[in-house]
């Protein structure tokens, strides 16, 4: 147990080195990436107060625009989180193109050199900026990310719009077995008519609403236009041909109609990126409508548009394909992380089943771990005080139909029962042993008084099931009177805080997150397996049991033995129909009669009685071909082991093969 513990340490460690690196490694290159941006915006924010100085020798009338881009400018350079320096620079970009906007109204300014000079190493900036923010983009998005920007436009008249609007985004799906599949969604800002707007989300339905606006404010009627820029994971997927973008644009949940929705994707990743195919619907959620069309804008770029006002609930999706290799898909780890965060029910199980193995294995090791075989060797008698359904009841450790047959066997030997198989069906008759009859054994007396309860003959008919049975119980609880908990132990009650465990956690699975998945279903069904694997297991021979197990063995070990290696035992027995037939019952409870009964096929077939006719067992009536004994012997157990099983249970039930303590 212990190389298996140090085995599965050894593979998370492996796995979580192989995880850390990558991680490294991606922090490395976003680094990377990011140096290259902030070297950007120095430049840029070293022009800025350049550009705005040779502006106000010309334009000194529009001091508010020049104020606006240097407070801009010092608000941008105090900020360090990312995101919202992302905003402040968007807004800074904004008020230069205004400042450079304003400069075309002064032909004076234009034509000088300085100014030119500035506004060219300016749009050299940008540009640098920009190759800057697309190499970054493509490092941060290499475990998936996208990012997108939304721009909508909207009417408000004062009724439906009042304050602002908000945006649904799905982010629960469920995938191809069944199991929840949850995307990262991250809004990242929200602008109104250019100018930063507030924005808080909340859960909704099966995903989250971007609320935009504030609750204190109210819109003044008109016409909006809200930029909305947020990044997601987890949308992207990956096929053995080529990767794809599968994208709700607008999704489904807007209460107004869509005059017009069109959405641009550009692939930003590293190396000769190249769309390989497009597709779309629109309509309600799950519609295959076609109304829209795809334009193509260079091998990375493409535009979709709808063609047809979208009503209430209805949306445009879009599909984009590209070659394998542009982006790495998620690992085994990943998607298995991602798929427990996803699904607690999943988690509810699996802690169920470590749990029961976590309980179930030291109690093992502490108290259902068999003791060590002693010396074992062939010996020529079963260990003695012990009848064949006693060392079959002993070494299962359970009781079924055929410890009574071998039973019934041995009583038929001793003189006892006479087993009637000519009978249709068969029957078994009280004979005389005689005085000088053998001793029954623990269990075969009380087996022997129930069947012949009623009279001196009983049929082995599903009519006489209530008397069989009776007869199988008291014979049962005898041989567990005397030998369960002295000669084994089953440890019933140690595997029921199993059986608790297994049964909270399938509650608990089959009732949080999506409940009875494929995958709930399927671990609960080997806790159940593994529940039941360790109840047997658990069951062991004491040390006493184990000495009478080891006696057992070398007797069985005589019964079985090969003909051709006979000469290798030391004065064994004679083997006589006497012999066959005193241990023929203890071979049907070691399930090696068809071997016992071929080492007397040869001696058998030469025997003859007084009036040369075939020998056959005085306590058997039915067919019996002495030149075929092994299968005389096959038919006999298993018909009577048969008939047995099938009488001692009401007509309708199961089979009576089944075993008990």
């Amino acid at each position: 147990m212990s190389y298996v513990i140090a085995t599965i340490l050894l593979v998370l460690a492996a796995l979580t080195a192989l995880l850390y690196n990558r991680l490294i490694r991606d922090r490395n290159r976003v680094n990377a990436a990011w140096s290259d941006i902030d070297v950007q915006l120095q430049r840029r924010h070293d022009l800025i107060p350049q550009l705005v100085k040779a502006v106000d020798q010309y334009a000194g009338y529009e001091r508010a625009t020049l104020e606006a881009v240097t407070n801009l400018r010092a608000q941008a350079m105090q900020i360090s989180d990312v995101t919202e320096l992302g905003d402040a620079e968007e807004e800074l970009s904004v008020g230069v193109r205004r400042l450079l906007a304003v400069a075309e109204q002064y032909p004076d300014l234009k034509a000088n050199e300085n100014f030119l000079n500035l506004q060219a190493e300016l749009a050299e900036t940008e540009n640098y900026l920009q190759f800057a923010r697309r190499y970054y983009n493509g490092s941060v998005r290499q475990d998936g990310w996208i990012e997108v920007t939304e721009t909508i436009t909207v009417r408000a008249e004062g009724s439906r719009i009042r304050r602002g609007i908000y945006r649904d985004f799905p982010t629960r799906y469920r995938d191809a077995y069944g199991n929840s599949h949850e995307v990262a969604y991250e809004p990242l800002s929200v602008l109104r008519d250019g100018a930063r707007e507030d924005f808080h989300t909340r859960k909704v339905g099966n995903g989250i609403r971007t609320y935009f606006g504030s609750s204190n404010r109210m819109l003044a009627t008109g016409i909006h236009t809200y930029t909305f820029r947020y990044r997601a994971n987890r949308m992207l997927g990956f096929f053995d041909e080529h990767d794809e973008l599968y994208w709700n644009v607008t999704g489904t949940e807007w209460a107004f109609p869509i005059d017009k929705a069109s959405a641009t994707v550009v692939l930003q990743f590293d190396g000769n990126a190249t769309i390989l195919s497009t597709d779309g619907f629109t309509g309600p959620m799950g519609a295959r409508g076609k109304d829209y069309i795809a334009r193509s804008e260079g091998p990375a770029r493409v535009t979709f548009e709808s063609t047809k006002v979208l009503v209430p609930h209805e949306g445009l999706t879009i599909v984009v394909a590209w070659p394998k290799g542009l982006l790495s898909p998620p690992g085994p780890v990943q998607e298995a992380a991602w798929l427990l965060t996803d699904n607690i029910n999943l988690i509810a199980a699996l802690t169920g089943l470590v749990a029961m193995f976590s309980y179930f294995i030291p109690v093992w090791r502490n108290f259902g771990k068999d003791p060590e075989e002693g010396l074992i060797f062939t010996r020529y008698e079963p260990p003695e005080g012990f009848s064949p359904a006693s060392l079959r009841y002993i070494n299962q450790m359970y009781y079924d139909s055929k410890v009574m047959t071998c039973a019934v066997v041995n009583l038929a030997v001793k003189g006892y029962l006479r087993i009637q198989a000519s009978d249709d069906p068969q029957s078994l008759k009280r004979t005389d042993p005689g005085q000088n009859a053998p001793g029954l054994a623990t269990g075969e007396r009380e087996l022997h008084d129930g069947l012949f309860r009623d009279g001196g003959l009983v049929i082995l008919d599903d009519e006489y099931h209530e008397l069989l049975g009776k007869a199988r119980l008291a014979h049962r609880r005898s041989l567990k009177r005397d030998y369960a908990n002295r000669y084994f132990k089953t440890n019933g009650l140690l595997s029921v805080p199993g059986l608790v465990i297994g049964i909270l956690s399938a509650v608990i699975a089959l009732n949080v997150g999506l409940g009875p998945t494929p995958a709930v279903i399927a671990v609960i069904v080997l806790m159940v397996i593994f529940f039941f694997v360790f109840a047997a297991l658990m069951k062991r021979p004491t040390g006493l049991g184990r000495k009478v197990l080891d006696g057992m063995l070398g007797f069985k070990d005589y019964l079985e033995i090969a003909e051709k290696d006979e000469m290798n035992l030391r004065n064994p027995p004679e083997k006589t129909p006497a012999l066959f037939e005193k241990y023929l019952p203890f071979a049907l409870a070691l399930g090696v009669e068809q071997r016992w009964s071929e080492r007397f096929a040869e001696v058998f077939a030469n025997l003859r009685g007084p009036d040369d006719t075939a020998y056959h067992p005085a306590w058997y009536s039915g067919p019996w071909n002495s030149r075929d004994l092994s299968a005389n012997t096959s038919s006999l157990t298993s018909n009577l082991n048969t008939a047995i099983s099938s009488s001692v249970t009401p007509p309708g039930s199961s089979s009576g093969g089944g075993g008990g303590g």
